[in-house]
């Protein structure tokens, strides 16, 4: 059975590939996920990241990936049909940078898939919550990771008044598969969070009510956010 990160990747692709792009360049493509599965239909699929290490693991599969940064990409304007983040934008450290150099070099538009948490639901709520609490500890030993960005975060480099925004056709959408996680793995999964830090005392006792909340409504893959922004 498909997991929902798979399924949430695989309703991706269908969108893009429905708008039938001859080009394509995929924005922090780690070893190229994306660009492999839709370079059998489109002309050109290429990719950018900024870790070495995963652009010589595209490379040695034959895919074009360079290395560079989502906020000065090394393309001139229009370069490609369509550009893609997967997952990625909670990971940089200037979204509207990036957002702007995507679409500068963009010929029909920006594609983005987020994480996204349904926060009505409890066991939503929980998994947000310890998002929140993991996420924070990887801050602290430097790493860039942001909570998930909501559809208007995503959008307000284009200004305030997006419904209105002449330039562009913008659609959002959410989608959830709803599953849970073992609660094992989420416990597993907390305590190499605590291993990265020198003193885990204070972030123990704040995971404490979260993993309660765990075992009492249990904790729920996230959901997935799209955000397609068509030049007019």
């Amino acid at each position: 059975m498909l997991g929902p990160h798979q399924i949430y990747d695989d309703r991706f692709l269908a969108r893009i590939r429905a708008l039938q792009p001859r080009s394509l360049l995929d924005v922090g493509c780690g070893a190229g996920a994306l660009i492999a599965r839709v370079s059998e239909t489109v002309r050109r699929a290429a990719g950018i990241e900024a870790d070495a290490g995963q652009v010589a693991a595209a490379e040695a599969r034959g895919l074009e990936v360079h290395l560079g940064r989502a906020e000065a990409l090394p393309f001139a304007a229009e370069s490609f049909d369509l550009v893609t983040f997967q997952f990625v934008p909670h990971h940089l450290p200037d979204w509207p940078a990036s957002l702007r150099e995507a679409l500068r070099i963009a010929q029909r538009g920006v594609m983005i898939l987020e994480g996204w948490y349904e926060r009505g639901f409890p066991a939503q709520d929980v998994a947000a919550r310890y998002e929140d609490w993991a996420k924070r500890i990887d801050r602290s030993t430097g790493m860039v990771h942001a909570l998930y960005p909501s559809a208007m975060e995503l959008l307000s480099p284009l200004g305030d008044s997006i419904d209105y925004h002449p330039e562009y056709r913008v659609e959002t959408s959410h989608d959830r598969v709803h599953q849970l996680k073992p609660y094992d793995e989420v416990a597993a999964d907390a305590e190499k969070q605590l291993g990265l830090l020198r003193d885990p005392a204070v972030a123990r006792a704040e995971l404490q009510p979260i993993l309660a909340d765990a075992r009492r409504h249990g904790l729920a893959y996230e959901g997935a956010l799209t955000v397609t922004i068509l030049k007019a």
